[in-house]
């Protein structure tokens, strides 16, 4: 933090906590447990009232998200995910992805 006056303060807010290294016996088994962990960190940060949103920039992590998150909504009787995406031009790669990630779910997209 740098105060009008020009003095610094310097504090961590976070710190990453060590884990045990996790070690697969094949690729399969490492994209299960992959799978798994993104389904149940949807799970946890998606409210439990009104519906869950998404800005979707047509990236691969919040791809990976939407998609995960479809999953969930497809097993449940939960609200749909809606997406909220910035659009350009048909021939940007990132709105092509975006037109693809949302195919079938118009109805809970939204272009801007």
């Amino acid at each position: 933090l740098i105060d009008r006056d020009g003095s610094v303060r310097e504090w961590a807010y976070w710190r990453l906590e060590p884990q045990e290294e996790l070690r697969f016996a094949s690729g399969s088994e490492c994209h299960d447990a992959f799978r798994h962990l993104l389904q149940q960190s949807i799970r946890r940060r998606t409210p439990a009232l009104g519906r869950p949103a998404l800005m979707l920039s047509g990236g691969i992590d919040s791809a990976a998200v939407a998609g995960a998150a479809r999953h969930l909504d497809d097993a449940s009787a939960s609200p749909r995910l809606l997406t909220f995406s910035v659009v350009d031009e048909a021939n940007c790669v990132e709105t092509r992805n975006i037109l693809e990630i949302t195919r079938g779910h118009e109805d809970a997209a939204h272009y801007i």
